[in-house]
């Protein structure tokens, strides 16, 4: 990982790391998926929209979907998906990756991006 893009991430990682640790409501998370996420990212099956489904997302290595072309500073990025990571991404994804295809303004509101990635988790237990 480029010295640079470890700064960028460990800002961002220390800057949202409160955000991460609210409990969310996945029911609301849902709702907000939809709204924010679901345009570009399946959840349930591992198919592509225009972005890379997110089926199994936690644990995963960012840049890592077969099939699926990112930029170059996503697959190296040597970011795993986890909910400090997920918040970040879901805050700014230009912040966390710096040249990363994913046009996205992000979801300012700490509380939102927390029921969001409570809906990523619940989906990831129900498989």
């Amino acid at each position: 990982m480029r010295a640079a893009a470890a700064i960028v991430l460990f800002s961002a990682l220390s800057a949202a790391s409160a955000g991460a640790e609210e409990a969310g409501d996945p029911r609301r998370g849902e709702l907000l998926f939809r709204n924010h996420c679901g345009i570009c990212h399946a959840i349930d099956l591992p198919h592509t929209i225009f972005g890379p489904h997110l089926v199994d997302v936690f644990g995963r290595e960012a840049g890592s979907v077969p099939n699926y072309r990112y930029s170059y500073d996503m697959g190296v990025s040597g970011i795993v998906w986890d909910e400090e990571s997920l918040d970040v991404l879901i805050a700014d994804p230009q912040e966390l990756v710096p040249g990363t295809n994913m046009y996205f303004r992000g979801v300012p509101d700490a509380a939102e991006r927390a029921h969001i990635i409570a809906y990523l988790k619940q989906q990831a237990l129900s498989d």
